[in-house]
């Protein structure tokens, strides 16, 4: 079993006020059985947020993390900015970062700048809105952000994924409920206040439950997409063969299996993308690999099982770390965990699989990792944010290897 130790930094309240932190610790205290250091250290700064996070971590090294004010009646979108790049001050507060709202679905990246840039859905006044909001300036501190509403119809915004065009400029992937289909949107300026639009799963309705986009070594977006045909789900993986994708060849995967759930795409140095998902059947967490050209073929790799008869691979994110092979990031809900899987090839035939935080909380087992967030320290390790369904807090995980092996 991981070794997980809680490190209390200060725990802030909505309203943005910092109240006292104090250290909490598991039961196997700072060393694991063979005296190493713990695997990963784990900080609270937050309280009263989620089950939504995102993190970014620009050239400072200084975290930026928003995430859900925890409020039944006015679910705002907070912003913590971190004075230290393992967030240990003593003290740490947050600040309203845009109206109130049923805000869900976060999702960032870093402008060529260094500004946090975040998509995310927002329910409420706007019936369902996707919106990109980009900083002022790298640790958003001036207020406000510049605010873009990319589509204004009914059910925008669902498994919103981020990523930058060959230019910097955002785009944007989401599913539309309204509508009734996957949306990717190529940026044509900082804010996206003007869009090329490309519905990417409008022949494959309905759409389930999944989208994602992603940068091909050509310049060129991949998108992803989960579409549920009689009532099984199936993965289209859209591969533009232009920078503006005015032209694209989409490969439609079908399974006897129910497959596709809560997709993230990402890119390795191959050149060939990887789509993570949950195969809802078999209950495993499946990397299905391109390969050939304009992803003609592809294998898949289940690469985490179910415990408990319970699907694993829930709220997946992912992402490629500096040695440039994947990671994914997800909650396994029979263990009621945060797990990551490092990829230790192109393909990710055979990752490492650890459990970043098992949920110990002293003599108390809590349900983390929903909704975790996947960013990289100066030190090229992962950072995750998440949320703990038991006590209702935003943690923030800091691995100390690439593949969250060893304490920072």
């Amino acid at each position: 079993m991981v070794v997980v130790v809680l490190v209390g930094c200060g725990s802030v309240s909505s309203g943005g006020d910092a109240d006292g932190g104090s250290d909490h610790r598991g039961d196997a205290g700072g060393t694991s059985a063979d005296g190493a250091p713990p695997p990963v250290t784990v900080r609270r700064p937050l309280v009263e947020g989620g089950p939504w996070s995102a993190i970014v971590i620009g050239e400072s090294g200084l975290p930026v993390v928003f995430f859900v004010a925890d409020d039944p009646e006015v679910s705002d979108l907070r912003v913590l900015d971190c004075d230290t790049p393992t967030c240990d001050e003593a003290d740490l507060s947050s600040r309203a970062f845009e109206v109130p709202g049923a805000n869900s679905y976060l999702r960032a990246t870093v402008d060529p700048a260094g500004r946090p840039i975040l998509a995310y859905r927002q329910d409420g006044f706007n019936e369902g809105e996707g919106k990109l909001i980009r900083c002022a300036d790298r640790r958003c501190r001036t207020s406000p952000p510049e605010v873009a509403k990319t589509i204004e119809a009914s059910g925008d915004g669902e498994f919103a994924s981020i990523a930058l065009q060959e230019s910097g400029l955002p785009m944007l992937a989401w599913r539309d409920v309204g509508d009734n289909t996957v949306d990717a949107f190529l940026c044509d300026d900082a804010v996206c206040s003007n869009a090329a639009t490309i519905p990417v799963g409008k022949e494959l309705t309905p759409v389930g439950f999944g989208a994602g986009i992603a940068l091909a070594p050509s310049g060129f977006p991949v998108m992803a997409s989960q579409s549920v045909l009689e009532g099984q789900g199936a993965i289209r993986v859209s591969m533009c063969t232009n920078a503006s994708c005015s032209s694209r060849v989409d490969r439609d995967w079908t399974s006897d299996n129910s497959v596709g759930y809560e997709l993230a795409v990402v890119v390795p140095g191959d050149g060939q993308p990887i789509v993570f998902h949950r195969d809802q059947t078999s209950g495993d967490l499946v990397a299905s690999k391109c390969g050939g050209t304009n992803c003609a073929t592809h294998e898949n790799h289940p690469i985490d099982g179910p415990e408990e008869a319970q699907p694993t691979g829930y709220h997946i994110t992912a992402a490629i770390a500096p040695d440039g092979l994947a990671i994914a990031a997800y909650h396994d809900p029979g263990e009621g965990a945060l797990k990551i899987a490092k990829c230790n090839d192109a393909a990710c035939a055979d990752p490492i699989i650890r459990v970043v935080d098992d949920g110990t909380r002293g003599s108390d087992s809590h349900v983390v990792g929903l909704h975790p967030h996947l960013a990289f320290a100066a030190d090229g390790n992962p950072v995750l944010s998440y949320s703990d369904q038991n006590d209702g807090m935003i943690y923030l995980a800091f691995c100390g290897a690439a593949d969250c092996e060893s304490a920072e």
